[in-house]
């Protein structure tokens, strides 16, 4: 069993090296799959600064084509992520963005689980502008935790998939699965814990940034009263409740 865990890189590089602190000594090898330039023709050329920061990690770079919508291209990086993998020798994979940190007492443990399985998915706490901000209640649905490499494992727009995630990450392969309870595994997700908003704005493969500007989500995030706590509209108006800063951010 081989375990490679494939970093999606553009931006929330603020969040990156720790990340990867906490990733690198559960798996086998890391491999960071980067752009320069985002699905929505944005640049960023300060990613190969961060990147450049570990020599020994193989790096591949994914040019988005401009000619295809930001979900078409965000598809395509995601399975060359899978071909790097399995071309590395990989039996299994785990699907890193930068802002992703899984409980690391629980990680060796839940890797050792999901063997079994074709995938394993896993809840998440999710965190709105500051590392001690946390959604409340927490989000509905799942992200893919170890991925079983097939030699026709791919993601695909998948319709009823047996867990809620989102419609590009559902790979193909899926007939055997594992959710963890909360209690057991789970994903810390720094979602909009970011330096410049705008930025993860700009650059959402989802929707343009007008969309978030006009629908009020980007005033949200600068004006939110933690005092009021009205709800977070971004997040169907869930609370926000103070925690630790856990990983030190």
């Amino acid at each position: 069993m081989k375990v490679i865990a494939a970093y999606n890189i553009f931006n929330g590089l603020e969040l990156f090296h720790k990340s990867v602190e906490y990733t690198r000594p559960y798996v086998d090898e890391v491999v960071f799959i980067y752009q320069t330039i985002s699905y929505r023709g944005n640049a960023n050329p300060n990613v190969t600064d961060h990147i450049q920061k570990y020599p020994d990690i193989k790096a591949f770079e994914f040019k988005p084509d401009l000619a295809f919508n930001p979900k078409d291209n965000e598809l395509n990086k995601q399975n060359m992520m899978i071909n790097i993998c399995r071309d590395r020798g990989a039996s299994h994979m785990i699907l890193m963005d930068c802002d992703h940190i899984y409980e690391p007492d629980k990680f060796k443990a839940a890797i050792d689980k999901s063997k079994q399985y074709d995938v394993t998915f896993t809840g998440m706490l999710t965190y709105y502008k500051y590392p001690t901000w946390q959604l409340d209640p927490p989000e509905n649905y799942y992200m893919p935790f170890l991925i079983k490499l097939y030699p026709s494992t791919q993601f695909m727009k998948l319709h009823n998939y047996p867990v809620l995630v989102d419609p590009t990450l559902r790979v193909n392969t899926c007939g055997n699965y594992y959710v963890f309870p909360m209690d057991e595994f789970l994903l810390h997700h720094y979602s909009m814990v970011r330096a410049d908003i705008n930025e993860k704005f700009q650059n959402s493969p989802s929707k343009p940034y007008e969309y978030w500007k006009q629908n009020g989500y980007v005033d949200e995030w600068f004006n939110y009263d933690l005092k009021l706590n009205p709800g977070v509209k971004y997040f169907s108006g869930r609370k926000i409740k103070l925690v630790d800063n856990y990983f030190d951010i």
